[in-house]
């Protein structure tokens, strides 16, 4: 299949031209539903868009950084957090329309 290797090659020089490996993938990402999509319309052979999203990304590596949360305060504090939000946002609503003058 030609788009396939045309999609390999575009890979290849992907993980050339930029060291950071996730806007790679990225990028890739965005081909294959552009693919899905030419395909699903019509547009293009089903099976070439198969063997388009069939080939793998760019491998991430190694470890990652940063302070991650243990599941129980990730859980808690996040939903915390979130209802909060949704209560300011409908006090918010709540209040705006008396604020904006009538035209």
């Amino acid at each position: 299949m030609r788009e396939k290797a045309t999609f390999q090659a575009y890979l290849a020089h992907l993980e050339a031209q930029s060291p950071a490996l996730a806007s790679v993938n990225q990028k890739l990402s965005a081909i294959r539903k552009l693919a899905f999509e030419a395909s699903y319309n019509g547009l293009l052979d089903p099976a070439a868009a198969q063997a388009i999203r069939d080939v793998r990304g760019a491998k991430m590596q190694g470890t990652r950084a940063g302070n991650w949360l243990p599941k129980e305060q990730g859980v808690t504090g996040y939903a915390g957090g979130f209802v909060g939000i949704l209560i300011a946002v409908a006090v918010i609503a709540m209040v705006a329309p008396r604020r904006i003058p009538s035209i």
